[in-house]
């Protein structure tokens, strides 16, 4: 097999500038544990850093921890009657369980509300609907839900749920995960005024 030097070069350079901003971002998550988006967002501007690759490779470090941190223990997993939990969920959002590759959340989104427009640059993420009505638009195109409903929103997808004066209650699956483990926000107002971002914890 022919083997080209100046791809191979270009290769090896791709991977030797991966893992210098791999070691910049573990020593910026060192010195500032758990950052919000607009700190973290202005440390790669002011650096120059593309953030969106910023992003991706902290979700790739925090699952490296994850990863290391389960093949020392036997996992139990999880189980419960999600569409129980769903519906008595008061909370605007509760993490139920946190996996090393996923994660498991109720919301409630009260009449009228949304959870606010967004995009995951490296998560895919479920929604199931188990009681109320709205809508939720992916990429400018809406879709009506009501009880039973279930989309998936890929990663890269701008997205907002919005639910009617029924309000929504559901339950999503990050994956990979997005939130701390055991976060519990009242409010939309309090979830707003709280950013957070899974640190590696997972629920065992």
């Amino acid at each position: 097999m022919k083997i080209s030097i100046s791809g191979y070069i270009a290769k090896l350079a791709t991977k030797m500038a991966k893992k210098e901003l791999k070691e910049k971002i573990i020593e910026f998550l060192k010195r500032n544990p758990n950052p919000s988006d607009a700190k973290l967002h202005s440390w790669a501007e002011k650096n120059e850093f593309d953030t969106h690759k910023v992003e991706a490779l902290i979700y790739e470090i925090a699952t490296d921890h994850v990863q290391k941190k389960a093949a020392k223990k036997e996992l139990k997993g999880f189980v419960t009657n999600i569409e129980k939990d769903t519906i008595e969920n008061k909370n605007f959002r509760k993490v139920l369980y946190t996996g090393k590759h996923s994660q498991l959340v109720l919301m409630n989104i009260k009449p009228g509300e949304d959870i606010g427009e967004e995009i995951h640059e490296s998560i895919d993420q479920f929604f199931r609907i188990d009681e109320g009505k709205g809508k939720v638009v992916i990429n400018g195109k809406s879709h009506a839900l009501k009880n039973g409903s279930a989309f998936v929103v890929p990663a890269g997808s701008k997205h907002n749920v919005i639910a009617d004066k029924e309000g929504l209650k559901l339950y999503s699956i990050y994956s990979p995960p997005n939130h701390k483990d055991k976060t519990i926000h009242k409010t939309k107002e309090e979830a707003e005024a709280n950013e957070e971002h899974f640190d590696g914890k997972t629920s065992e």
